[in-house]
């Protein structure tokens, strides 16, 4: 082997060792594209959980049974929206 060969073969030997090394280098840190990314999902959350403290009264069987049936008569037969979406 002649020299010029030793030495691109350990070139070649250190590039493909220390590629890996670069490449996580790299990947390593990635700035946030948004650090307030899900903060609307926890604070929706936050608000729909109830607080047992708060004192408010309980729904009792016959409110949430109104409720429901409220609920489903108004879901079954929906109204015509007024107006219309333009483009």
């Amino acid at each position: 082997m002649t020299r010029k060969n030793r030495v691109m073969g350990r070139v070649g030997q250190s590039v493909w060792l220390l590629s890996p090394l670069l490449i996580v280098a790299c990947a390593a840190y990635q700035e946030p594209d948004n650090i307030r990314f899900g903060e609307s999902v926890r604070d929706m959350v936050a608000l729909q959980t109830a607080d047992p403290d708060a004192g408010a009264p309980a729904l009792d069987g016959e409110k949430a049974e109104r409720a429901f049936s409220l609920y489903r008569g108004s879901a079954a037969s929906p109204t015509a929206a007024e107006g219309g979406v333009g483009f």
